[in-house]
């Protein structure tokens, strides 16, 4: 679980997160302390006050078969 903070919100809970091809996160949805839930927060507009990481499985790249 992860943790941002707003200045003029006060510390929320991350629900989801933008996941870019290599590996960056640009945008949050965050549900804040009176249960307002903002969604598509820029990265940089929030600051880490607590993490817990997690992990996303790689993308499995589609091979071509080859016939014979």
């Amino acid at each position: 679980m992860i943790h941002r903070e707003c200045i003029d919100r006060g510390t929320g809970k991350v629900l989801y997160h933008t996941l870019t091809e290599d590996g960056n996160i640009e945008f949050y949805n965050v549900q804040w302390p009176d249960g307002t839930i903002e969604e598509n927060i820029p990265a940089g507009s929030l600051e880490i006050t607590s993490e817990q990481g997690h992990h996303h499985p790689k993308k499995k790249k589609k091979s071509k078969k080859h016939g014979s």
